[in-house]
């Protein structure tokens, strides 16, 4: 059966994944490429231990990074100086903190929110008094 590209054109990393997913191809693919990995002196074991390593590491770190929180200077910064910072620069994207921190996210959005109201509260409540 014919491959694009070849099998024995792709990379060695590409064929350890090949290999590592074995279910996702079909067993004459896997074949070849485990022949073209004993072409190249690769050995399966290692390099499917290797790769399993790597994408335990992955889903650790993508763990880690949910569950990372907001400092309290960045509260703060949020809650304080967001609203003001947002209608200076109308940008919003300083609140996005980075793909994976989802709490972080969620607590940036939050704070940012709270210092809004906040902030629109001393606004109306300096014009209800005569503050201003």
């Amino acid at each position: 059966m014919h491959y694009s590209p070849s099998i024995e054109s792709r990379p060695t990393e590409q064929l350890i994944d090949l290999v590592a997913n074995s279910n996702d191809w079909e067993p004459e693919a896997v074949e070849m490429a485990k022949n073209e990995l004993n072409k190249r002196e690769v050995s399966l074991d290692i390099a499917i231990k290797k790769k399993k390593n790597q994408l335990k590491y992955r889903r650790r770190i993508e763990k880690i990074r949910a569950k990372v929180e907001l400092s309290t200077i960045d509260k703060c910064f949020m809650f304080f100086l967001g609203p003001v910072v947002f209608f200076i620069l109308r940008d919003f994207s300083f609140v996005y903190v980075g793909n994976g921190y989802q709490k972080k996210n969620r607590q940036s959005l939050i704070y940012f929110i709270f210092g809004l109201v906040f902030w629109f509260g001393i606004i109306i409540g300096s014009v209800y008094w005569g503050l201003a």
